[in-house]
């Protein structure tokens, strides 16, 4: 892409974010974006920027993306909340890219895979306790303890001696 042409991108990117804070579609937005930008995903995935999108359901900016690395781009890009991007992606060099790409593919694929699995599996943990801890002491229960076998749990003196 030539430089004048990105300029004009870059313009127009800053313009269609800077509207959108102003009309109260964003809360808040990274520096913007160019096509051809590139990006780490929090699990490890290489992403280019492809553009800005609004949806039809007017809920806000949406930011397109492609896959670079370990995964193949494909012909329609993915897209998010322009209000999510910030906290799941950093920017990255070509020379972070370049890096990335002379590991095993396959390995990385696997890496990115798991990292992602023990993410979801992390936050529907996380949205199951406070259900399960706000229930259990609605119903009188216990909270449950993990301790390592072994670890000293001993019952005060009064109650050592009962039911023994």
């Amino acid at each position: 892409m030539d430089e004048a042409k990105r300029l004009a991108e870059a313009a127009f990117a800053e313009q269609l974010v800077e509207d959108m804070r102003r009309n109260g579609q964003l809360f808040q937005l990274f520096k913007p974006l160019v096509r051809g930008d590139l990006v780490r995903h929090q699990d490890g995935g290489l992403y280019r920027f492809v553009g800005y999108a609004r949806g039809t359901d007017e809920t806000g900016l949406r930011m397109l993306y492609d896959h670079v690395w370990p995964f193949a781009p494909t012909d329609i890009p993915w897209d998010r909340p322009a209000v999510e991007w910030e906290s799941r992606f950093t920017r990255i060099t070509e020379q972070d890219l370049m890096k990335a790409m002379q590991q095993d593919r396959a390995l990385a694929q696997e890496a990115v895979s798991a990292a992602k699995a023990a993410r979801r599996a992390a936050a529907a943990a996380q949205a199951l306790l406070p259900a399960e801890h706000e229930s259990s002491q609605a119903q009188g229960y216990n909270t449950v303890v993990s301790v390592a076998s072994g670890a000293g749990m001993s019952f005060p003196a009064a109650q050592q001696g009962e039911g023994q």
